[in-house]
């Protein structure tokens, strides 16, 4: 029997490239502007104020790992419900096979897995981070 397939939904695809494209070349534009700015800013500064804004710095770049996170989990709780992954009604860039039962349980974990090691090392560096600079 062939597995059944989740159709890839092409005007998504092109809205998640597209924003994908911004959010990099937006980054990438705000590095250039922002890094001859804040090495300036950074150099003159006392010591305990540098490390004060390189720690804020830091814990914002933290905040869309945290959120990718949050999405992976309600996915993979919502997987795990319907025991099926994906999850009904999820759009894909890309057809997907559906799986079903322990299969759909077992990437649902997987993603579980993979979100907690990502929580877990974002948390360590952030962490470390403050270690290293207090």
């Amino acid at each position: 029997m062939e597995p059944e397939i989740l159709r890839a939904d092409p005007a998504y695809r092109k809205k998640v490239i597209i924003l994908v494209g911004v959010i990099l070349a937006g980054g990438f534009l705000a590095l250039l502007l922002a890094m001859p700015w804040a090495e300036a800013k950074l150099q003159s500064a006392e010591p305990e104020l540098a490390f004060k804004v390189v720690k804020t710095v830091y814990m914002l770049l933290m905040l869309p790992l945290l959120f990718i996170c949050i999405l992976m989990f309600r996915m993979a709780k919502k997987s795990l419900k319907e025991l099926q992954f994906p999850p009904s009604g999820t759009r894909v860039i890309k057809d997907m096979p559906i799986h079903r039962d322990a299969e759909a349980q077992k990437r649902a974990m997987m993603v579980i897995v993979f979100a907690g090691l990502i929580l877990l090392f974002g948390a360590a560096s952030t962490l470390l981070m403050f270690k290293l600079t207090s």
